[in-house]
């Protein structure tokens, strides 16, 4: 999981965003936020095809642009499982602005087949569309589908785990839930650290009582010997999760990054970790079928993922 990186600040709120479904708190005159909201995150329990281009529409009028690649896949996906929707998504490519249009050419990316091909070619060679023609001819040359399965590649990036929530919220199929918790089985880097820094810092019991009290001050009680620190959760995921969610770093987290020499790196290896953490206990409180998903893989794993999904069906119980 450490191949690709991306600036760690944003990790948390690439899926906060998608999993709130925005928070936006505008209207779209064929949709309200309610429904938007119910539509694209629980599309699985009812899925609604005719009521999605006004979905579409209401998020090209309202959605945050930074979301607009995975919410881009996830209105693909239904497309692609619904091939219907491919001409009503036309009809909204041909009406609407030039930036809504850049995201209807993400979600042509993800359904693409000969039908949209076609249509693509069309519009490149139509003058109404000149301000899109460069980004079609690339989109085209690209080929379409692109081939890019979250399901199958490895989970590198925010954007990978928004699109398995995509697929989820989508299909409600198990597997893009099993995906994410593998993510929790990802080496703690946080803690093999620290202990490599207990080893050399041993005979430093000033450095040894600062660390903890920062720690503390993060509002993460942790014992600072071998033995109990092997016991302990991803520290990764307490770490990452005590920074607040704009972005913002504590002084605290900062100078335990300094005293245990950290890099952004780093950071962003345990950011990826503690947002598929703190995606999985929300949407196990929303969702009972993700929540019966970490039930089922809490009976059948014994790796270091069990911890985590012991918490997450611990505060799941708590908020019925």
């Amino acid at each position: 999981m450490r191949g690709v990186y991306v600036t760690y600040s944003r990790i948390l709120l690439f899926v906060f965003v998608i999993l709130c479904a925005f928070g936006i708190n505008k209207t779209y005159a064929g949709m309200e936020e309610q429904e938007f909201n119910e539509l694209t995150m629980f599309y699985y329990q009812k899925p609604n095809p005719a009521r999605v281009p006004d979905a579409v529409r209401y998020f090209i009028t309202n959605g945050p642009l930074h979301s607009y690649t995975s919410m881009a896949y996830l209105f693909g996906i239904m497309a692609k499982l619904d091939p219907s929707l491919i001409p009503e998504f036309e009809k909204v490519f041909v009406d609407t602005s030039h930036q809504g249009r850049s995201f209807m050419l993400l979600i042509f990316q993800i359904c693409g087949n000969d039908q949209v091909i076609e249509f693509l070619k069309s519009k490149s060679n139509d003058a109404v569309f000149s301000n899109e023609k460069k980004d079609i001819d690339e989109a085209l040359s690209r080929g379409l589908p692109l081939k890019y399965n979250p399901l199958t590649r490895a989970v590198e990036s925010p954007l990978d785990e928004d699109c398995l929530w995509a697929e989820f919220f989508v299909t409600g199929k198990k597997e893009p839930i099993v995906r994410i918790i593998d993510v929790l089985n990802e080496e703690d880097f946080l803690k093999g650290r620290i202990l490599a820094w207990l080893s050399d810092n041993q005979q430093n019991k000033k450095a040894v009582i600062q660390l903890k009290k920062l720690f503390g001050n993060q509002k993460i009680d942790i014992d600072l010997t071998p033995e109990a620190l092997a016991g302990m959760s991803d520290l990764d995921c307490l770490y990452m999760s005590s920074f607040r969610m704009d972005g913002r770093r504590s002084d605290n987290g900062l100078k335990i990054k300094k005293l245990l020499g950290l890099t952004d790196k780093d950071l962003q290896y345990m950011a990826v970790k503690a947002a598929a953490m703190w995606a999985l206990q929300s949407n196990a409180m929303q969702h009972p079928l993700v929540l019966k998903y970490c039930k089922e893989e809490l009976a059948q794993r014994s790796d270091k993922s069990k911890i985590e999904l012991m918490i997450i069906v611990r505060l799941a119980k708590l908020r019925e």
